[in-house]
């Protein structure tokens, strides 16, 4: 029994959330000089959670880039085409009012969100408060050796975040040796979610050969049930995969005319 081994016994579920809370703070920073894009790709599932058809029947490219010093999504491509002149002018046209707006934010000295998911699984820090942690053991993610917690909603919900987070059943997979997140699994359980109860919900990220021991997220699958004109319900697969992360050596700021005082 190694030193190694006898000191992963000894980590409460607790104790190892708080330290990879730390150790995603310090990825979140380093994450920061990267833009990236991003594949959406969608299928329809049958009963038994199979894809219908192995082609999605909609795939769509984004290109993450900083526009006025915050990250800032575009459309780039649709089912293989790049966007037609109307689009792209209307593309320019939003970027345009995105930039003039934090350009105002920030002349009020107002924060800005660049961009949120609508579903919320909350920050790792502010797990503890709205779960119960139970160790799960530890298990390989491909070739990394993952300590498991699983998360089980303990009834807090004292704040609409806490209402959301208690429709949502987790568990994290963090790396035994470097406590950061490797994966992380969301089922919805509970009606305070813009998903049907039964959906799940995988995140996965991974290291850059050449960033410095930083890790990115890689993708994320969305299995989820949908109500169609609030009645019929419909399964289906979204996946989002991340690639073509690099550091950005100009900023992608357009100049747009401030607004009138």
């Amino acid at each position: 029994m190694t030193l190694l081994w006898l000191a992963t016994l000894a980590i409460s579920p607790q104790a190892l959330l708080d330290e990879a809370a730390q150790v995603e703070k310090n990825q979140a920073t380093q994450r920061i000089p990267y833009v990236y894009r991003e594949r959406q790709m969608n299928w329809s599932l049958d009963a038994n959670g199979q894809k219908k058809n192995e082609k999605p029947y909609s795939v769509k490219v984004y290109e993450y880039i900083f526009l006025e010093g915050a990250p800032y999504r575009q459309l780039i491509e649709r089912n293989g085409k790049l966007l037609s002149g109307d689009e792209l002018a209307k593309r320019e046209d939003a970027r345009k009012k995105e930039a003039a707006r934090r350009q105002e934010q920030r002349r009020l000295r107002k924060p800005f969100l660049p961009g949120t998911r609508r579903v919320r699984l909350g920050k790792l820090e502010e797990l503890a408060a709205v779960y119960h942690l139970k160790d799960a053991g530890e298990e390989m993610v491909g070739d990394v050796p993952c300590l498991v917690i699983d998360a089980e909603p303990n009834g807090t919900a004292d704040t609409p975040l806490r209402k959301e987070l208690q429709s949502y059943r987790q568990r994290l997979w963090i790396h035994r040796d470097l406590k950061l997140l490797v994966q992380r699994r969301a089922e919805v359980i509970g009606p305070d979610s813009e998903i049907l109860p039964g959906s799940v919900i995988t995140f996965k990220w991974a290291p850059l050969a050449d960033s410095g021991g930083t890790w990115f997220e890689t993708a994320y699958d969305i299995d989820f049930g949908a109500k169609i004109f609030g009645v019929k319900k419909a399964r289906g697969l979204q996946r989002h995969e991340f690639y073509d992360y690099r550091r950005f050596q100009v900023e992608s700021t357009i100049t747009a005319e401030p607004p009138a005082r």
